[in-house]
């Protein structure tokens, strides 16, 4: 085994006194295929699994700043536009508003064959009943600044339950909206430079480093992270790709301890970071290898239901 050192320095993006980006959650319509308390429901499954660390969450129904008038305003606009219009939102210390809806609930009962082999070459096919539940749902992020669509996305979310419609009824309401990673990073994109100093080399790989990326960029275990090793062509910076990583604990507020996410990348980096550091001793201008977030971490994902 043999020990070399390794640095992740924030770019621009990181310098110091980044603050992370603050979403105002405001209103959620409904249609009446549910009810205000089902609607309800299903909104504060949403908060829940909005709580992501890389972004400051301020739910508009119960935040302190907000006025009782504006609070009403806010969760009773029909559109974002008009949430956007309310002086009082802009003076808030928010980046972006959250809004979206709910739609369409289908309850149905529904069958499929169940195949089982009592015995040797004895197929039997079965009819098994069940409930399931569905329930269409959108949302939008606007930008506070300009009221422009951030980003959007519409799908639906499903429960099944063998025993009664009303059970799978009510577990779709326990579910909330599903956020994808490019939710996150369309506001919150994490990148960092990668310059020599304290990794693990074994076997001839690279086994083990740190980042400069901490729980002060809402990182945690699990995250994953792209490294990028940065080319020239036509006057353009190109990053290509050279190997994955993955966050195995947080020490610092900027610091974390990271792993291989693929076989062949500890060979691939670690060849990227000696050629990186024989380039730099004839320019100096050079740029360091790049690493970027690329993926949810896991404890976001378990909150699924």
């Amino acid at each position: 085994m043999s020990c070399v050192f390794l640095f992740l320095f924030a770019g621009t993006v990181w310098a110091e006194g980044y603050k992370k980006p603050v979403i105002l959650v405001a209103n959620f319509n409904h249609d009446d295929t549910m009810t205000e308390e089902e609607a309800a429901q299903m909104r504060t499954a949403t908060l829940s699994r909005l709580r992501d660390g890389r972004v400051i969450i301020k739910d508009a129904a119960t935040a302190s700043e907000i006025s009782a008038e504006i609070r009403r305003q806010i969760m009773k606009a029909q559109t974002a536009e008009e949430i956007v219009s309310l002086s009082e939102v802009c003076n808030l210390s928010v980046d972006y508003i959250l809004t979206g809806g709910f739609n369409t609930l289908v309850v149905a009962q529904k069958e499929k064959e169940v195949v089982t082999y009592p015995k040797k070459g004895v197929k039997e096919v079965s009819i098994k009943y069940y409930w399931e539940a569905s329930l269409n749902y959108s949302y939008k992020l606007l930008s506070i600044k300009d009221g422009s669509v951030v980003t959007s996305y519409a799908s639906s979310t499903t429960s099944k339950d063998d025993d009664s419609g009303d059970k799978a009824r009510a577990g779709v309401f326990k579910r909330g909206c599903i956020f994808l990673f490019s939710f996150y990073d369309a506001i919150a994109p994490l990148q960092a430079d990668l310059v020599e100093s304290d990794y693990v080399v074994e076997k001839d790989k690279l086994k083990s480093c740190y980042v400069m990326l901490g729980s002060e960029h809402g990182v945690c275990a699990g995250t994953e992270l792209e490294v990028f090793k940065v080319r020239y062509i036509a006057g353009q910076e190109v990053l290509e790709n050279v190997g994955y990583m993955e966050i195995t604990e947080v020490v610092a507020p900027s610091l974390s301890k990271c792993k291989m996410r693929k076989r062949a990348s500890g060979k691939e980096i670690l060849s990227a970071i000696k050629e990186n550091l024989k380039l730099q001793t004839t320019n100096p201008d050079a740029r360091p290898l790049q690493v970027k977030v690329i993926g949810s971490v896991p404890s976001f994902w378990d909150k699924l239901p």
